[in-house]
Order: C-alpha cells, then structure tokens, then sequence
C-alpha cells in the first residue's frame, strides 16, 4: 500500500495566481493498494487528473504540480480514509 501525495490549484487559486502572479497551491492524498510503488504512482497521477477536472479546475496533467508516493508504513497520519485499488476512483465528496 502506497500513500500518493499532489498538489493542485482549485479554480479560486488559479485565478487569484494569474492575477497575482502568485504560487498558491492546495494539497491531498490517497492511500492506493498496488502491486508495486509504479503502478501507485501511474494510478495516483490518473485520480489527480480527476479529481481536479471535477472541480472545475482544467487539467492536473498539464499543470507542474508536485506528487509523490510514500509507503503507507512511513505515513501514520495517513489514517481515515478507505484505500483505492488501482482502476478505482475514491469517494472525491469527503475530500473537504
């Protein structure tokens, strides 16, 4: 199990960062079980994708937004939300 981690701008930030000139960035993770730190990390960028374009916030994949994976057993804060498997898209309304 893998802890994906990426950043994103909402469509707020977005508009505020083009106005601004400024970097405003927000944050989420999930907890993806996958055969191997790859397969995570292929996934992760795919649920990012999503995620974003279902905020109304145009495409994560042509954004340069930081993203990680991390092995769940080096994030004990990581607690709280159900695991995805690799083809499965989390619940995105509990992601306040």
């Amino acid at each position: 199990m893998f802890v994906f981690r990426f950043g994103y701008e909402s469509p707020e930030q977005s508009a505020a960062n083009a106005a601004h000139g400024w970097d405003d960035e927000s944050s989420q993770w999930v907890v993806i079980d996958a055969p191997d730190a790859a397969a995570a990390l292929a996934w992760g960028r795919e649920i990012a994708e999503r995620f974003v374009q279902e905020l109304g916030a145009g495409s994560w994949i042509t954004g340069t937004f930081a993203h990680w994976i991390e092995p769940l057993s080096a994030c004990p804060w990581a607690v709280g939300r159900e695991p995805v498997v690799c083809g499965q898209f989390p619940d995105f309304s509990v992601w306040a």
